[in-house]
């Protein structure tokens, strides 16, 4: 049995909500405006995809995302398999130098999580809505880089964070690794990796793999990012 609802008056109010972010921000931002996309799978059954953009001038910073994530957990004997479409919107402040930024945000997320099969103890499942906040900062030294992301779902519970280095080997080429810890109620992963990342023109692509321990077991993980940035 796989649990599934939908609230269609509230998508479609959280539509409106986004579009007119998405209009007030390219209003003002001008070219201040990056596209960002992504799919990472483990050796399992588990996965993350997502697109979305980042619009900013001066102080503010708008975020609209689309995205799945695909888990599985454990209630007793049982597997549970859980897919879990969103969307969500958010604005906050950015500060931005040469060598640094540091971008906050808080928003509001829809999350449809459809759980298969349905038992009791499942904490984290149906159609959900709620805060959202994120912080994402960044840091330049010589040929090192270091980011740090972290985000919290009120909806779901689901907590995110991720520190990765990078060093710079030549021009438009860097290497180096990732931590992440992710997980809500029902569901936890830690995961370590390297982290390739090559400059195409205009494009950041990413290729990223390594190990994973989540809730199910051992696996390995890798993925492909890109960044677009007008």
């Amino acid at each position: 049995m796989t649990e599934r609802a939908t609230n269609t008056p509230q998508l479609k109010f959280f539509g409106a909500f986004i579009t007119s972010l998405l209009v007030s921000g390219v209003c003002v931002a001008g070219p201040d405006l990056s596209l960002l996309s992504g799919y990472e799978a483990d050796s399992g059954d588990q996965s993350y995809g997502y697109a979305g953009t980042l619009i900013s001038w001066r102080f503010l910073v708008t975020r609209l995302w689309l995205d799945e994530v695909r888990y599985s957990f454990r209630v007793g004997s049982d597997k549970i398999r859980a897919r879990a479409p969103g969307v969500s919107g958010a604005v906050g402040v950015g500060l931005r130098r040469k060598s640094f930024f540091l971008n906050i945000l808080g928003g509001w997320e829809f999350r449809d999580v459809r759980v298969s099969p349905l038992r009791e103890g499942i904490r984290v499942k149906g159609s959900l809505e709620g805060p959202l906040v994120l912080v994402d900062a960044g840091l330049w030294t010589g040929l090192n880089r270091v980011f740090f992301g972290a985000s919290y779902s009120f909806a779901t519970t689901y907590l995110w964070a991720r520190l990765r280095g990078l060093r710079n080997l030549t021009d438009g080429f860097r290497v180096g690794g990732e931590v992440v810890a992710h997980g809500n109620e029902d569901y936890r992963a830690f995961q370590m990796g390297v982290v390739g990342e090559v400059d195409l023109g205009p494009v950041s692509l990413s290729l990223k793999g390594g190990y994973k321990r989540d809730s199910t077991g051992n696996k390995a993980y890798g993925g492909l990012e890109t960044y677009l940035e007008f």
